[in-house]
């Protein structure tokens, strides 16, 4: 059984930074977006953006990190959004925690 791939990028704007995420957010990729997320918020960004657009699958350590994504950028006052695959939006709203994030159109 393969592995699903999953990527992660980060880029810097001048008031913000992107997480830019691809492919499976389980268990390993949640440990990587905490580490992107860690290191993106020591530039202390106005405004973060996490696009999971092209994350094919998120279980519950997924959505963990998006959860402490959100409360880390709420302590700070830094502006969260997340942009959502279908399949990933639906699983947010299914379980109940958008209102912990600004969910781009």
């Amino acid at each position: 059984m393969a592995i699903a791939a999953f990527t992660i990028s980060v880029r810097e704007t001048v008031t913000g930074c992107s997480v830019i995420c691809d492919g499976d957010l389980d268990m390993l990729g949640a440990e990587q977006l905490q580490e992107a997320v860690d290191d993106a918020l020591l530039r202390d960004p106005h405004r973060f953006y996490i696009d999971c657009t092209n994350v094919t699958f998120i279980d519950s350590m997924g959505i963990r990190a998006l959860i402490q994504t959100a409360s880390l950028c709420e302590s700070r006052g830094i502006a969260l959004t997340i942009g959502a695959s279908p399949g990933v939006r639906r699983l947010l709203d299914t379980i109940g925690v958008t209102s912990l994030f600004t969910l781009a159109s």
